[in-house]
């Protein structure tokens, strides 16, 4: 009879942790969702810095998604963090010269700032990299 309920214990313990697993798995949300609900976060629900935490999660999974890091300097520039928003920025145009959003991005940063000299250096520098971008031209 012991071992009979120790084989039970074991049982049960063995669905639950399964049944646990499954509802810690249901809550992982992919790169793409966090960045979805960021987006919603910021625009439907004017909450920046629940965008900002969704933001962070999404590059934890996924670091060099540059759209993402992208975003997460708007977010911070429209949250006055400018200097937060400054570093988002740089990291993205040191992994990829010349990005295109991230270059667009900051240009709009230092010009609506009063650093018209700074935001004519990104954007220029944007342009060398894409020639034809409306955005930057």
């Amino acid at each position: 009879m012991p071992h009979l309920y120790q084989t039970f214990k074991a049982v049960i313990l063995a669905v639950f942790l399964v049944s646990f697993a499954a509802v810690a798995q249901e809550q992982e949300y992919t790169t793409d969702e966090l960045y979805t609900q960021a987006r919603n976060a910021a625009f439907e629900e004017d909450d920046y810095p629940k965008a900002i935490a969704l933001l962070k999660a999404a590059l934890k999974k996924s670091p060099d998604y540059l759209e993402v890091r992208v975003f997460l300097g708007r977010i911070y520039t429209y949250s006055d963090s400018l200097p937060q928003a400054r570093m988002a920025f740089e990291e993205v145009l040191a992994k990829e010269k010349g990005h295109e959003e991230a270059s667009f991005a900051y240009g709009n940063l230092e010009f609506w700032n009063d650093n018209s000299e700074a935001a004519l250096k990104v954007v220029n520098k944007g342009l060398d990299y894409h020639p034809e971008s409306e955005n930057l031209g």
